[in-house]
């Protein structure tokens, strides 16, 4: 069995306009709801071997705002650059390309090729999928690249507005 969790990075701050896209962190809301979905994600007894990201600054913070949370170090977050922007078709063959010793990872990035492989992959669609939002898919396969179209069934799906403490946040 294999499980991925992709989640969309925190809310990002515009307030720096000098900043690029890749180079944006994230902003006041952004810092509070990540740990707040990584305390989600530890009270559901999830855990990953591996965290992807993308090299944007606020996947990166993302990534390891939530891995603090479930106790994970930080050298098990791997950079990836070439998650920044990419397509549907190139998440998916990442997803595909993973070492099979690792049954378990998250990939940290962004919309809209989240919620499309994640409609790819269960054929079923997230119609809000917002910053933050975590979707955790199961295969029944051995092997990362069996992992296809129809082939995952999904197991959890959250995001901040949606848990009991964000609105005393």
């Amino acid at each position: 069995m294999k499980i991925v969790t992709l989640i969309r990075h925190a809310k990002s701050s515009w307030d720096y306009h000098q900043v690029t896209d890749f180079g944006r962190p994230l902003n006041t809301r952004g810092l509070k709801s990540a740990p707040l979905m990584g305390q989600d994600l530890r009270k559901q007894g999830f855990a990953f071997e591996r965290i992807f990201t993308s090299g944007a600054v606020r996947t990166y913070h993302t990534a390891v705002l939530i891995a603090h949370e479930l106790g994970i170090p930080t050298t098990r977050i791997k950079v990836k650059r070439e998650l920044y922007q990419c397509s549907t078709g190139k998440l998916l063959s990442f997803i595909q390309s993973r070492k099979n010793n690792r049954q378990d990872i998250a990939i940290v990035g962004h919309y809209p090729s989240l919620p499309q492989v994640s409609e790819l992959l269960t054929g079923e669609l997230i119609d809000k999928f917002p910053t933050c939002a975590v979707v955790r898919i199961q295969f029944d396969v051995n092997d990362w690249s069996r992992i296809g179209p129809g082939t995952g069934r999904r197991i959890y799906f959250q995001y901040p507005k949606n848990l009991p403490d964000y609105h005393s946040l």
